[in-house]
């Protein structure tokens, strides 16, 4: 039991000084401080007091033995504390009384201050919303009570205070509860860890049993950060040291090479080699107990430990050596440990020599002191079993001497107190032995149940299989009827939807025939009136002309008025011919220009026949036939321009022309007595609505006023879009 103790001040003080050991690291820490120091003067609020918490964090763990670093932690704590108060931040506030209790306990050595701060902490956060820090606080205010109530710091393994073992229990308890709390395995883990080595060092081995076994569940549970590794290997030390403990040392043994596998593969910072020299000892391999001994004294982060640690092992190489009768080794190994520190089990294992050696006198004196030593520390004689071996001893040196009556006095305290550590460990291992019992008796009445609840769903899982084939033989029929009546409708529907679409084409196809038809009687009418206008006139050789022109043109509407659609070359070829016939009407007043913006294949894109033409007939008859006109008071040379390109599969013709405007062509139309009236582009209006409600051909239309600087009107602009089919569209 030699080590528990002992282990409390070790893992303190290795953990605190980690971030001292390496030189590299240190000057990492540095430069990190003077980086939040910098960053510290931008902040404000809460930034700020997250901020002079992690500088006072960085002091606390850059040099605990630099009085200037643990001041400066101190200082910065403090202001981080005032200022967390004044906003009102708890979270900031209980870090920084959290920094504080440190910066009290670890250099300033004030206990009851740390404690103080710690407990403070507490009360300030939320423990709902903050339960690992609640936890990880608990386990600070452990290693606090740990440290203080050290009686005898000139013993090695720092002996607790029994009345204060009840305050550091329930210390761990508490972080244990919050570490679960926060789903945190790791540290609910350590936590436990900490209760199974209280719990064993009282000698109650049923509790620290339990707890060992959970944490150690809970720390073998994917270890990936280096101190979950280090809380792994505690874990198993503690079991190691449980079984050891109650002489179950095979076990013991096991537990402690896996103990010593995680330790090597993870390079922590003990191999556990004096642990395994005292379990071969215990039995009775001498020579491998020898082996791992030399190993830890040769181990050069030996001097890393706590001296008391380390004196404490090499006792155990001392009785290594008494074992195989080697005396002089023995003592010699003794006396250095004995030079250290005049501990009790130093002192009683010297005494053992020496009464083996038959020198009594020297015997006597080395145990009796030992004993003395023992009681003054108040040591707990369920956990020292040198203590008991020292009253054995003391009772064959007396009886030596013929004082029978202090020789029986002793060994009466030995057998009872051995009598008292054996019954307890017997009923521990006969209480274990009877769970284990249990467990298997329980473990085989599962089993049993569990077959015959197996022949029991075999007879269900039949009868399920008869039932499963008629339902599913039931279900397949209705759903064969269901999908055949689904079928049966839906081909109904298709079908009707079917007429009902080829009812509409058709309905939509006799429209734009009328449509179509009602375009040759308007255009017929137009050339028409031009023909007799110049016969009027007495000009048969231009009436000759333009009935030619009209004869032709004529016979291409007939054709292409037919089709539903006709190709942009033959569309084109109709509308040169129309605006000929019209500049020759109008006596070349007006010129037009048909131009192509980009490629356009004009024999491969299909549109609906004279779509073009009312758009142009619009911007002669009521734009361009006004320039030359003594009404309009104007007399230009009148310009037509037809732009046509393509966008994808969208046909985009532009017509532009330099006419009067449609404001100042209304006012004329509205004191004309003839009030024609543009039928061309109201049936291209309704043959567009036609084209888009088939959504073949989707086209629009818009028409722009176009002005010049002082809003005079300087034309027209159409822009004019249509989505076109193309050769294989037109066959399909």
């Amino acid at each position: 039991m030699r080590k528990y103790s002992l282990v409390f001040v070790l893992l303190s003080i290795l953990y605190l000084n980690s971030f001292c050991q390496d030189t590299e690291a240190r000057k990492r820490d540095s430069l990190k401080i003077d980086s939040l120091k910098n960053a510290l003067m931008q902040l404000t609020d809460r930034p700020a007091v997250d901020c002079m918490n992690s500088i006072a964090e960085k002091y606390i763990y850059f040099d605990q033995r630099s009085t200037y670093s643990m001041d400066s932690a101190f200082a910065y704590a403090l202001k981080a504390k005032e200022e967390a108060r004044r906003i009102h931040y708890k979270d900031g506030e209980a870090k920084s009384l959290l920094n504080l209790g440190d910066c009290e306990w670890v250099r300033r050595k004030d206990y009851d201050l740390g404690e103080k701060y710690i407990r403070g902490a507490i009360a300030v956060t939320d423990s709902d919303q903050n339960p690992i820090f609640v936890g990880n606080a608990y386990m600070r205010i452990a290693e606090v009570l740990n440290t203080k109530t050290r009686q005898d710091r000139t013993e090695g393994n720092m002996l607790i205070l029994q009345s204060e073992r009840s305050k550091i229990i329930e210390a761990y308890t508490n972080a244990a509860k919050y570490y679960q709390q926060g789903d945190n395995r790791m540290g609910e883990g350590s936590a436990l860890t900490w209760l199974c080595m209280m719990h064993t060092q009282d000698g109650n081995y049923d509790e620290g049993f339990e707890f060992c076994e959970k944490g150690l569940r809970l720390t073998s549970h994917n270890p990936k950060e280096y101190w979950e590794f280090d809380a792994l290997r505690w874990s198993l030390f503690n079991m190691s040291e449980l079984y050891k403990a109650v002489e179950e040392y095979e076990t013991a043994l096991n537990y402690m090479r896996q103990c010593r596998q995680v330790a090597m593969a993870n390079d922590l910072y003990d191999a556990m080699e004096s642990e395994m020299g005292d379990l071969f000892n215990l039995t009775g391999q001498y020579d491998s107990a020898l082996y791992y001994f030399s190993k830890f004294r040769s181990n050069p982060k030996r001097g890393e430990w706590l001296k008391g640690f380390y004196y404490g092992a090499l006792a155990g190489m001392g009785y290594t050596y008494f074992m195989t009768k080697q005396y002089d080794s023995s003592l010699q190994i003794l006396n250095e440990c004995i030079s250290y520190s005049r501990e009790a089990r130093f002192l009683i294992l010297e005494g053992r020599v020496y009464t083996a050696m038959k020198n009594y006198p020297l015997a006597l004196k080395s145990v009796r002191e030992g004993v003395n030593n023992a009681e003054k520390a108040k040591v707990d004689i369920k956990t020292s079993p040198w203590l008991v071996d020292g009253y054995e001893l003391l009772s064959e040196s007396y009886h030596y001497f013929g004082k029978d009556h202090l020789a029986y006095q002793y060994l009466k305290k030995h057998t009872t107190f051995k009598d008292s550590a054996e019954n307890r460990k017997s009923l521990w291992r006969l209480n274990h032995q009877l769970n284990n019992y249990k467990k298997q008796a329980e473990e085989e009445r599962k089993t049993s149940r569990i077959n015959l609840l197996n022949k029991d769903n075999q007879l269900k899982e039949q009868k399920l299989k008869q039932q499963a084939t008629i339902r599913n033989s039931l279900i397949a029929v209705i759903l064969l009827l269901f999908l055949l009546g689904v079928f049966v409708i839906r081909s109904f529907y298709l079908k009707r939807k079917k007429q009902q679409a080829e009812s509409e084409r058709k309905q939509t196809e006799l429209e734009m025939q009328a449509l179509r038809a009602q375009m040759n009687p308007h255009f017929i009418f137009n050339c028409l009136s031009s023909i007799n206008k110049y016969i009027l006139k007495n000009e048969p050789d231009t009436a000759a002309d333009y009935l030619t022109r009209f004869s032709r043109l004529i016979r291409m509407v007939l054709v292409n008025s037919q089709k539903p659609l006709i190709t942009l070359e033959d569309e084109l070829e109709m509308l040169t011919i129309y605006l000929d016939m019209e500049r020759l009407r109008f006596k070349s007043a007006f010129n037009y220009y048909i131009v192509f913006a980009n490629r356009v294949d004009a024999g491969a894109v299909f549109i609906p026949p004279l779509l073009l033409q009312p758009f142009c007939e619009n911007a002669i008859w009521h734009g361009l036939k006004h320039l030359a006109d003594p009404q309009s008071g104007r007399r230009e040379q009148g310009r037509l321009d037809i732009e046509l390109s393509m966008d994808g599969r969208v046909l985009i013709c532009t017509i532009i022309d330099n006419g009067i405007g449609r404001e100042k062509a209304a006012e004329i139309r509205s004191k004309s007595a003839e009030g024609r009236k543009s039928m061309g582009l109201k049936i291209t209006t309704d043959r567009l609505a036609l084209l888009n409600r088939e959504k073949g051909l989707p086209a629009v239309y818009e028409i722009e006023d176009l002005k010049d600087e002082s809003g005079n009107a300087t034309g027209t602009r159409v822009i004019f879009k249509i989505c076109y089919k193309e050769p294989v569209e037109e066959m399909a």
